[in-house]
């Protein structure tokens, strides 16, 4: 160890023998149904977390890399908040009508 620095000290015996007082108990929350029910559970070894529940299928949306015209892209990010959900369904109207391989 470097002369300039102080080596860290503990004592574990002190921590082994104390014992908890009521007073030290008055931090954690009291375990409410309303709290429960928010857990995160064990089933059979496995940890279920709770949360936002998965979309069905039909919703999930995949990521991807596009290249755009830059009128297009301009066009869409202009008319605000939400930009990327408004030109996925003006594709998807698009679909309605038309048949993507007669563009090639």
């Amino acid at each position: 160890m470097s002369a300039n620095k102080s080596s860290i000290s503990s004592d574990l015996s002190k921590v082994d023998v104390h014992v908890i007082a009521a007073n030290e108990y008055d931090d954690l929350p009291e375990l409410s149904e309303e709290l429960l029910a928010h857990a995160d559970e064990f089933y059979g070894g496995v940890l279920v977390k709770r949360g936002r529940p998965c979309l069905p299928q039909a919703l999930v949306k995949t990521p991807v890399s596009v290249r755009l015209s830059s009128e297009v892209l301009g066009r869409f990010k202009a008319s605000g908040k939400g930009w990327q959900t408004r030109m996925d369904l003006a594709l998807q109207d698009w679909l309605k009508t038309h048949d993507p391989r007669e563009l090639r």
